[in-house]
């Protein structure tokens, strides 16, 4: 600070310089070491200039962090009072600390390949704190980013306006924000913020934030190898080997394939025939948040298929169940007759009676002609 006193009787002794110190929530900061009020008392330390003597700035250094108040009072020689002369400011040289970046609670947080994620079912509400001592946070800002291999129906990469830090009404060091990030959503998190003075710093994390709230969707293909094929009371019934192909729509479908191998239950589609879990890969359709597999039913069986998922956020799709009976046996009939007492070759001379058996796996009496 520079100060300077118009005065023609001027007498040092006479200055009454009163500083001090402290910081956020009102405790003192300690700035003895610097003796402000025996300062400005010296006469060496001031230089004359006709009426007008002004005090050397070698003394009056403000270089502690604090929230400074001055008081500056003189009386000359002749009792005459000069207006006292009042000042508050702030010095803060040091970036605010203890940053931290809290999430709402997970369905889970699950490592893999090192990165953690946080698995979620709806939004995310991310909350930024700060300490600061002396100026106190001014705003913060988030930065959401979509990470590598999130498809385009994950949000983009976006930062948030500046957000207004909230001061802890019991602890005035703490500094808030909040932000919600909106499903659906892969990314991290960071955060930059500023004081009041200017200092910057900010943080950044390694979780991914997963917000996901849509069922994954099911799409199937059946390629019959026979013509012969019919689907009656929603079975199909062919006589020749089956292929079918599953498409299952899921932005975050390749979490299920990486966690299912260190899990008692796969969060992975579970596909089965005939209750037996079928060994499948599933390969992404390049560009897309599609994923698709295939299976081939052969032989004479009645096969029951069962695809059932739910993905990492515990959105479930709806389980999918079709029978397909493969036959390429055909019926074979048994027909007798009671009365075999023929006259005549086939002429009979009292009633008779057929006794019809069709050996069929597959028989429906409806297709019969008789």
């Amino acid at each position: 600070a520079t100060i300077k006193v118009t005065e023609h009787n001027f007498e040092p002794a006479e200055v009454k310089l009163t500083v001090t110190a402290k910081d956020i929530t009102g405790a003192a900061v300690d700035i003895s070491s610097k003796a402000y009020a025996d300062y400005a008392k010296n006469p060496a330390n001031w230089t004359q200039t006709g009426d007008v003597w002004t005090l050397n700035t070698a003394g009056m250094e403000f270089d502690i962090d604090a929230i400074y108040s001055v008081k500056l009072e003189h009386t000359d020689l002749a009792e005459n009072a000069a207006t006292t002369y009042t000042t508050e400011f702030v010095v803060d040289k040091t970036i605010s600390s203890d940053v931290t970046i809290e999430y709402s609670t997970s369905i889970m947080d699950k490592v893999l390949e090192t990165v953690t994620f946080g698995l979620y079912k709806g939004d995310v509400v991310v909350t930024v704190t700060a300490k600061d001592q002396t100026a106190g946070v001014e705003y913060f800002e988030i930065t959401y980013t979509q990470v590598d291999g999130a498809n385009n129906s994950n949000k983009a990469t976006y930062t948030t306006e500046k957000l207004a830090a909230v001061q802890d009404a019991s602890d005035k060091t703490v500094f808030t924000a909040t932000h919600t990030i909106e499903a659906q959503a892969r990314g991290k998190v960071s955060v930059n913020l500023i004081d009041k003075a200017g200092n910057t710093t900010g943080k950044a994390e390694e979780y991914v934030v997963v917000a996901d709230t849509i069922a994954p969707g099911l799409e199937y293909q059946y390629t019959f190898t026979n013509d012969q094929v019919r689907e009656y009371n929603n079975i199909f019934y062919t006589q020749g080997e089956t292929k079918v192909k599953f498409t299952i729509t899921e932005a975050n479908f390749d979490l299920s394939l990486k966690a299912a191998a260190d899990e008692t239950v796969a969060p992975a589609p579970v596909l089965t025939v005939n209750d037996v879990a079928q060994d499948i890969t599933w390969t992404q359709i390049t560009g897309t948040d599609k994923w698709e597999t295939e299976i081939t039913l052969t032989g004479n069986d009645d096969y029951v298929i069962e695809l059932s998922y739910t993905d990492r956020s515990t959105n479930a799709m709806a389980t999918y169940t079709k029978e397909v009976h493969i036959d390429n046996v055909a019926p074979v009939f048994d027909v007798t007759y009671d009365n075999n007492d023929a006259r005549n070759e086939n002429n009979y001379k009292a009633d008779r009676t057929a006794t019809i058996k069709v050996t069929e796996h597959n028989f429906e009496p409806a297709e019969v002609k008789l």
